[in-house]
């Protein structure tokens, strides 16, 4: 019961965290619990129906950046101290620029890994920034849906050696 509990703590404690790293996607500014965001920049909301299998693939994407992104904020928070880390969206130069200069490469690294992960889960990144912006907007029944996967994702894979 225990576990269970924990696992499901843990499940929305990602999404919520995969939200807040996404938050920039469609340029929205708003804060996030630790400033540090990162965005492709992004198309227009469409209101598709999202797939079994795009969900599944947002779902990996999310449990792949997130350690990705937290690494990235930690060296560039070490680099610059007590200073807030600005707001970083990938495909925006500017937002690269307000960053100081020993700490550009590592939002780009960052950045670049980001496309790489969503890219190769089967999402473009026009797809992935539309599934965030649609948790951001409330999507009560497909954070349920992600939550769902992030637990089942999260589980051991059973023992399929045979015993001796």
């Amino acid at each position: 019961m225990k576990q269970v509990f924990l696992s499901k703590w843990q499940s929305s404690l990602q999404l919520s965290l995969a939200i807040a790293a996404t938050v920039f996607v469609l340029g929205v500014d708003q804060p996030t619990p630790d400033s540090f965001a990162f965005s492709f920049g992004g198309a227009p909301v469409q209101a598709q129906t999202i797939t079994d299998a795009e969900l599944k693939n947002y779902a990996r994407v999310v449990m792949a950046i997130e350690p990705i992104r937290q690494t990235a904020y930690s060296e560039i928070k070490r680099l610059i101290g007590d200073r807030e880390v600005p707001p970083i969206i990938c495909n925006k130069q500017e937002s690269l620029k307000n960053l100081p200069t020993n700490t550009r490469n590592i939002a780009v690294n960052y950045c670049n890994q980001s496309k790489r992960v969503v890219e190769s889960n089967g999402l473009t990144i026009a797809r992935f920034n539309a599934i965030t912006a649609r948790l951001q907007q409330g999507d009560e029944a497909l954070e349920k849906r992600i939550q769902t996967e992030l637990l089942r994702l999260q589980r051991p894979a059973p023992n399929t050696s045979p015993r001796p």
